[in-house]
């Protein structure tokens, strides 16, 4: 290993795990419930990966983005999801091996989403189960969300780490500008839900195809 890094810190949604069909039917579910107008697969690479407030927030009509309707479709879309989230869930081709790759060389696993907690423990628990992650830490209301660094900063305290002993691996333009605030060297993923050019505008140090290909960045 590259004794530069000495823990790997992975986004959920769209790094380790595809959710975004999950996502979508969820909230395409309650947005037809409420009779608002629903998107397509394609739409949803753009609206997810930054908490559900956000993706109910924008996922509604911009003339309904009222407090009150906002509040409405969350909390609803909380219910499904919650119930729903594991549907079409699964990580994604080359992750297994990646994880399994890392726990041989006792190479410490974090996570650090935007996705609530709780929901996280719920998918990580049922996906990760054969793998030993260090720690997850889901979006809560103890701490700003992803792009802002605290919460990638307080697994490095944790763990006893400078930031630039952590390698931030990610699939969007947050993640990148997260690590970059963090002062984490960053990995753009080009098989989650964004594009090569987004995540090099943003700072990635690092552009991957496939999720082995890290094992080569850590040396």
């Amino acid at each position: 290993m590259h004794t530069n890094f000495k823990a790997i810190l992975f986004d959920l949604d769209g790094t380790l795990a595809d959710t975004q069909l999950d996502l979508a039917d969820s909230t395409n579910r309650i947005l037809k419930a409420n009779h608002f107008p629903t998107h397509n697969y394609e739409a949803y690479k753009y609206l997810v990966g930054k908490g559900l407030r956000k993706l109910a927030t924008n996922a509604l009509p911009e003339n309904a983005r009222t407090p009150d309707t906002i509040d409405k479709v969350l909390n609803e879309l909380i219910k499904d999801y919650s119930k729903n989230c594991l549907n079409k869930t699964e990580l994604y081709q080359g992750i297994p091996e990646l994880l399994s790759a890392l726990n041989q060389q006792n190479f410490p696993i974090l996570i650090f989403t935007n996705k609530d907690h709780d929901l996280a423990v719920i998918v990580c628990d049922a996906l990760l189960k054969d793998y030993k992650i260090e720690y997850v830490l889901g979006r809560s209301d103890d701490r700003p969300r992803k792009p802002d660094p605290a919460g990638a900063l307080f697994l490095a305290d944790k763990f006893g780490l400078r930031p630039n002993e952590v390698l931030y691996v990610g699939d969007t333009d947050n993640d990148m500008i997260c690590a970059s605030r963090a002062g984490m060297p960053s990995v753009g993923v080009l098989w989650g839900f964004r594009t090569e050019q987004e995540l090099r505008e943003n700072g990635a140090s690092f552009i991957v195809n496939k999720p082995l290909e890290i094992l080569n960045i850590l040396g």
